[in-house]
């Protein structure tokens, strides 16, 4: 026998359906990981800028030394030494370690994008690297000093594409 069932909702007032949830305001845990990904990107963004500009402050200290080296062949020792440390840092030891002489300034003139060592200073280089004393001039030790103070800050401001 079935059983006639039938429910009376004529006493009840108006069924009120819930908002459907939106994305704001967010819980609370959502504010979290957007803010800790911010800090995250920021102390990344720090970290990195101040490790590119120690190397500018380092090169800065080392030319500041450089600089009150009076013997010519001390000088371009010390420089030299100092643009190859720069180029491996930039450009990667494997690229760098095998330039020597003539090579070495093609490829410094090459990375500048413009002539900045003539043939005069590879014969300058030749003549004082291999010399017993200093003959290096104060007016040529000031232009070694200038190109390569040039050099070293074209290369650092370099963006590698």
């Amino acid at each position: 026998m079935p059983v006639n069932m039938t429910v009376d909702v004529s006493g009840l007032k108006g069924l009120h359906v819930p908002a459907t949830p939106d994305m704001f305001p967010l819980a609370m845990g959502w504010w979290i990981v957007i803010i800790s990904i911010f800090v995250f990107v920021l102390l990344l963004y720090f970290a990195v800028y101040a490790w590119l500009h120690s190397i500018h402050r380092q090169v800065s200290k080392e030319l500041k030394k450089i600089e009150k080296i009076t013997d010519g062949k001390e000088l371009l020792k010390s420089i030299n030494q100092l643009a190859k440390q720069v180029a491996i840092s930039r450009f990667g030891r494997k690229k760098i370690a095998s330039l020597y002489e003539d090579e070495w300034v093609t490829f410094m003139n090459k990375t500048a994008k413009k002539e900045i060592f003539s043939k005069e200073y590879v014969d300058l280089l030749h003549k004082n690297m291999y010399a017993k004393k200093n003959d290096m001039s104060d007016s040529k030790r000031q232009t070694v000093l200038r190109d390569y103070e040039e050099w070293l800050r074209l290369v650092l401001n370099k963006r590698e594409k």
